[in-house]
């Protein structure tokens, strides 16, 4: 049976790892493949998902590395303070919410391998949050 630790474990390091991975091949995808077959409002929304996907991801592993590297114990910073979590709370978690909406213009695997990146991202985020 696994414990609370071991599915936060592999829900964190599959959303670190394998969330750039899926965005590369999905991009990948989609300028091989997609890009001259749609149109240009569908390509538009499509690179907004690419880019609200990879800012988020940069996003929250930039924050885990500092609380990582400053300790539970460290004086507060920009990335402990309020104001990171505010932006947090208030930018990063909606975009990566509407990277799924904006993921539905795009076609074939490149759709689902949007979808499922932002899931991972979202169960990494999760895993972090203890009550």
């Amino acid at each position: 049976m696994l414990n609370e630790a071991v599915i936060r474990l592999v829900a964190f390091v599959s959303g670190v790892l394998l969330t750039p991975m899926l965005v590369i091949l999905a991009f990948v995808g989609w300028s091989r493949y997609w890009r001259s077959k749609l149109p240009h409002w569908r390509n538009g929304i499509g690179l907004t998902s690419f880019l609200f996907v990879a800012v988020a991801w940069m996003w929250f592993v930039v924050s885990v590395g500092d609380a990582y590297w400053r300790g539970p114990f460290a004086p507060k910073g920009f990335i402990n303070s309020s104001a990171f979590v505010l932006i947090d709370m208030e930018v990063v978690v909606p975009c990566t919410l509407a990277t799924v909406l904006f993921a539905t213009a795009l076609k074939g695997w490149v759709r689902v391998q949007m979808v499922t990146a932002t899931i991972l991202l979202c169960a990494a985020r999760a895993s972090t949050i203890y009550h």
